[in-house]
């Protein structure tokens, strides 16, 4: 009796349970993309939609998921999310699913270039014969882009536009090709916008520009060019600038620009010119006219078959969120946009996991005031800009509030592609966010950047960075006596290269830069680097129980706020901070004597 009257109580509840699941998942809305599908249609199975934005605005009332079946989509519009509540986006079984905003050219479009105007203006007498060209409006491309201003100090802006040939990114015809060409004369040093004393931005000094001179002949061959370009990192090796410029040919060659690089320029810093036709040397060299709307390339491999040539001029993110609250995108492949990848401003409990980003050539994740928001077992590969970048408002300084945002198992191939400098791999800002886990590998500058409090970067490898800049660090935090209770431990940091530049600056493993103070840094490997780590006149910091193999130069502090540095900045950042609160004191007592203990002076 008592056994019939416990199953009975049992039948009920299953019955129960299974009512509660069924009316769950009737209230769940399923959503359907298909690359077959049409944005007219309802977005079921039967009747699925064919665009990530179409099925995003379904999605509008929350709890729903979209399900992408297997194939490539063509992006032309960003997906907003707005404050969406509980949605997954996801591979619908597993299958392939490939955003991408490129424009497919077919090979056939090309043809091989005989007018004798273009020709004449090549300079590489074998190049000539290998030069093809497409008019874009006949393919149906009529937006061609511009490339902007760029560079340390200027704004972040979608970058120019991008030719790939079976998936590789060509390069913008340049002199040299690989090397650089030195500033021989400086005839006007510009504005040193970064120094003045009048609190403007870089945009504001129009016609405050630089003008060098260089003694190679080659720029004499240039009297046709009509839109060339200069990267160069004008005076440190750290901050790089793109700018249009001009050349007066009848005052021996001088090149100038109109908008000023951040620090100005001296002489013997490296450069070179781009988007010249003159130079199309080499395969993988590409230019376009935009005047005429012809592109012009030397292709690695015969254009014909199935080669596959595109053209990206798409500028807007691929998704945007603002307020969204446990939202997933899982297993979604986004390639070739010049904006961002995921654009996320006060989201909580974001998930973005499995995903790929390959030819992103902006920052790929945004995340400015998120938290408890995770990215993982994510791959980047071949990215312009930063990876993952998260605002000094992801945990609140004031009350110590951590963000608890974190970039974990994730492999990054490939980064600073097109912005060389403050562009890491990762960027932990804000308070109580964590770097665990990763790869990063080949990229020209930082891997990791941390600055604010209580952040952790633990259990990564990072090889191959810091290959195109000095004055550098693998793992790098700099400037601050508030940014506490970071930790850096358990990291591989190996097989780094120092590049010869003229600055004789170096690249470090760990650089906590002008006396950034308590870091905790132990338990590391670090192998086959040219120096071990530079500690820039901060206190309190540690660097203990770090197994280093196979490096050149040694551990070295310094006490710069004696000297050159100066205190100022960092004073008036400490001012900033409500240091004396009584978290603050809890957290951080030996900050609240700081200005009566010596402040300049490395403890």
């Amino acid at each position: 009796m008592i056994m019939k009257k416990i199953l009975s109580f049992l039948l009920v509840f299953v019955l129960l349970f299974a009512s509660l699941v069924q009316v769950s998942a009737a209230n769940t809305l399923y959503i359907y993309v298909s690359p077959n599908g049409d944005d007219a249609n309802a977005g079921t199975y039967a009747q699925p939609v064919a665009s990530l934005k179409k099925a995003v605005e379904l999605a509008a009332d929350g709890n729903a998921v979209i399900n992408m079946m297997g194939g490539t989509y063509q992006v032309t519009d960003t997906a907003v999310m707005g404050d969406a509540k509980d949605v997954t986006i996801r591979a619908y079984n597993d299958e392939e699913v490939i955003l991408t905003a490129s424009q497919e050219i077919a090979p056939s479009s090309f043809k091989k270039v005989t007018d004798s105007a273009v020709l004449d203006r090549i300079v590489d007498k074998k190049a000539k014969d290998q030069i093809v060209s497409v008019n874009m409006a006949e393919v149906g491309i009529t937006e061609l882009g511009e490339i902007p201003m760029s560079g340390f100090g200027y704004p972040e802006v979608p970058k120019a536009p991008q030719l790939l040939i079976n998936g590789n990114m060509q390069t913008v015809a340049r002199y040299p090709d690989e090397e650089y060409l030195y500033v021989d004369e400086v005839v006007d040093e510009g504005v040193d916008v970064r120094n003045n004393t009048e609190g403007k931005g870089v945009m504001d000094y129009q016609g405050h520009g630089i003008a060098i001179r260089t003694n190679d002949a080659r720029v004499s061959k240039w009297k046709q060019a009509k839109d060339v370009y200069m990267f160069g990192y004008f005076m440190y090796d750290w901050a790089e600038a793109v700018l249009p410029c001009t050349i007066d040919f009848e005052k021996r060659n001088t090149i100038s620009t109109e908008y000023p690089s951040v620090y100005g320029v001296t002489s013997n810093r490296r450069f070179y010119c781009f988007n010249l036709l003159e130079e199309i040397s080499k395969p993988g060299e590409w230019y376009l006219d935009r005047e005429t709307g012809i592109l012009y390339a030397y292709p690695e491999t015969e254009l014909k078959g199935d080669v596959t040539v595109e053209f990206i001029t798409f500028a807007k993110p691929f998704i945007t969120m603002d307020g969204a609250e446990n939202v997933t995108i899982e297993g979604i492949s986004f390639t070739k946009g010049l904006d961002m990848g995921i654009d996320i401003t006060n989201g909580k409990n974001i998930t973005v996991t499995d995903c790929d980003f390959i030819s992103i050539s902006s920052t790929v994740i945004d995340m400015d005031a998120c938290y408890d928001c995770t990215v993982s077992y994510c791959n980047f590969k071949e990215i312009g800009a930063r990876g993952v970048y998260m605002s000094d408002t992801c945990g609140d300084i004031n009350s110590l509030t951590p963000g608890n945002n974190i970039v974990t198992n994730c492999v990054f191939d490939g980064i600073q592609k097109i912005t060389p400098t403050s562009t890491p791999a990762i960027w932990l800002r804000g308070v109580g966010n964590t770097a665990s886990h990763n790869d990063i590998t080949d990229g020209a500058n930082i891997a990791i950047w941390f600055n604010g409090n209580n952040h952790i970067v633990e259990y990564n490898d990072i090889s191959d960075v810091c290959n195109d800049t000095a004055d550098a660090g693998a793992i790098y935090a700099g400037r601050e006596w508030t940014s506490r209770g970071n930790e850096v431990r358990y990291n591989y940091i190996h097989d780094m290269i120092k590049i010869d530049t003229t600055t004789g600056m170096k690249v470090q493993a760990i650089y906590l830069d002008d006396a950034f103070s308590s870091a905790k840094v132990y338990g590391n490997i670090i192998q086959n680097v040219p120096s071990i780590a530079l500690f820039g006149g901060g206190r309190y910091n540690t660097f203990e129980n770090n197994i280093i193999l196979d490096c050149k130069e040694q551990f070295v502090f310094d006490e710069r706020m004696l000297n050159w540095m100066g205190d100022s900045e960092i004073k008036g950042k400490l001012e900033k901070i409500p240091y004396t609160s009584d978290v603050w004191k809890e957290a951080y007592p030996e900050l609240q004597t700081i200005l009566e203990d010596e402040p300049n002076i490395p403890k």
